[in-house]
């Protein structure tokens, strides 16, 4: 790990890109029924140099792409939506993500894949609202850093680490725990509910692509926990380049 750091805080060195890809949607509000709709429309702004975690563009169609929300900027978080098109639908919670209770936190769109950083959720009119956000994976902060400390707390020692791990964490036999259901634990401590595509856990993901390609097929955390290759050195390892990672991303956040 140690002669690892140095990799890790070049990967993971630019939080926010200098430039960034961003989707602007104009919504109307239905008075008379229910909620919000209008279009998303994306700026062509493309990020130079090196293509980092959080500079990496999600996907998104090309496309102007509808959209519906439950409710509007004077509603309480997290609020539900829906990006789509004839043959594509992205369900979304726009959220109040926050380090400490007094901490005025930022908004965030939430979705299956990916945790974008909101730049705009603003009435403009009594009939218009504006919805502004960048499409990059929004940078770890200190709930992220809390995570991986967690986790790597767990597995000092190989005695009760599950190797025959599942995605199936209700299962989990008591006396042993797989690297995915301790992250897991981890998440819904942290926030009252498991967020597939939160930092912490993407920031796992993506040095396991880096580092231990032939360890997954599948499922990539299960399938790397679970390969006859991977010790409890190896995890460690693993959770501490997160750590410096997620450190490196989140700064005073």
């Amino acid at each position: 790990m140690r002669t690892f750091v140095v990799g890790a805080l070049l990967v993971f060195a630019i939080a926010q890109p200098s430039l960034a890809q961003v989707v602007r949607c104009e919504l109307a509000v239905y008075h008379v029924s229910y909620g919000l709709g209008g279009r998303c429309v994306t700026e062509a702004v493309s990020a130079s140099g090196e293509q980092t975690r959080t500079s990496a563009t999600r996907f998104w169609p090309k496309e102007s792409v509808s959209i519906f929300m439950a409710g509007g900027p004077s509603s309480s978080s997290p609020v539900a939506g829906l990006f789509y098109q004839s043959e594509w639908h992205d369900p979304f919670q726009l959220d109040l993500d926050r380090m400490e209770l007094k901490d005025k936190g930022r908004l965030i769109i939430r979705t299956s894949g990916a945790i974008m950083l909101v730049d705009e959720w603003k009435q403009l009119s009594r009939d218009v609202v504006s919805l502004v956000f960048r499409l990059h994976f929004a940078p770890a902060t200190r709930n992220d850093v809390a995570i991986l400390q967690t986790v790597l707390a767990k597995f000092n020692t190989d005695t009760n680490w599950n190797r025959a791990g599942s995605q199936n964490c209700e299962n989990e036999a008591p006396s042993g725990e797989s690297l995915f259901c301790v992250l897991q634990a981890a998440v819904k401590a942290q926030f009252g509910r498991y967020h597939h595509a939160q930092p912490a856990v993407d920031l796992l993901r993506a040095l396991i692509r880096e580092r231990y390609r032939a360890r997954y097929s599948g499922h990539i955390l299960v399938d790397f926990n679970n390969h006859a290759e991977t010790t409890i050195d190896d995890i460690r390892t693993l959770l501490e380049s997160a750590i410096v990672g997620a450190r490196a991303e989140a700064g005073s956040r």
